[in-house]
């Protein structure tokens, strides 16, 4: 049985796993990951985005959310953070204040 530790994943994981990773725990118990801030976000919805070789958790675009993973990134399109409502990526994105360079 599926409980929500198992539902982590990392951003060091290919995009194309996190993608199918957020897509087989939606909607329970639903994919999530931490923040180097120790925040937790689960993913509702994702896409899989081309990068161009930056770190993991690498913000590449903000508009929408693109964060870069260990193969590829992921464009982060329904978020819910801790303690906080279901937003789409870039309301998230916006509410931090996250530009492009800085890290998840």
């Amino acid at each position: 049985m599926l409980d929500k530790a198992m539902a982590e994943f990392k951003l060091s994981e290919s995009a194309a796993h996190i993608h199918n990773w957020v897509r087989g725990m939606n909607p329970w118990p639903g994919a999530w990951f931490m923040t180097a801030g120790g925040k937790k976000i689960k993913v509702m919805e994702c896409r899989v985005a081309p990068s161009h070789g930056e770190a993991p958790g690498t913000v590449l675009a903000t508009k929408p959310l693109t964060v870069a993973c260990g193969e590829g990134a992921v464009q982060l399109l329904h978020v819910v953070p801790e303690g906080k409502k279901p937003m789409d990526g870039t309301s998230f994105a916006a509410g931090l204040r996250l530009k492009t360079g800085d890290s998840l």
